[in-house]
């Protein structure tokens, strides 16, 4: 199965709190059938270019999402076809839970999750537009502006 944290930033980039969703439908099957020994292997997939950052951008100059039309969609499936580089797969270190927390331990659940985001973390590729990206962000406390 195939877990990934939802809801981690708005399209405006505001920092909101992950859903765990899969993850916690999974652990709450494992409590329910007392399984032992559960693995959860945190996979890391990055990508050079991401398709989506021109309609980031234009979002953040307020001129506000386009809308989703079937259109939008034939566009988008075409705009696939482009060359965006590499695409990177790193596995990490499997995160072992002797046995599945109470379905009502929230904190367990979000621990959990931590590590798992953590071990990813540890085997994420640094690409060169991430450090761009790393570059910009730290130019406090704002990106810098062509003069």
């Amino acid at each position: 199965m195939n877990w990934a944290f939802e809801g981690t930033r708005s399209r405006l980039g505001k920092l909101m709190p992950p859903r765990y969703g899969l993850l916690k439908y999974v652990l709450e099957a494992c409590h329910a059938t007392d399984a032992r020994n559960i693995h959860i292997i945190p996979i890391s997939i990055s990508y050079d270019l991401i398709r989506d950052v021109e309609e980031y951008a234009t979002e953040q100059t307020s001129q506000g999402k386009g809308a989703e039309s079937l259109r939008w969609l034939i566009g988008y499936i075409r705009s696939l076809a482009r060359p965006m580089g590499k695409i990177y797969v790193d596995i990490g270190e499997p995160v072992v839970l002797e046995r599945a927390p109470d379905p009502d331990d929230k904190l367990a659940l979000s621990k959990i999750a931590f590590e798992v985001a953590v071990e990813a973390n540890h085997v994420t590729a640094i690409t060169f537009p991430s450090l761009v990206t790393m570059s910009l962000l730290g130019a406090a406390p704002k990106a810098p502006s062509p003069q």
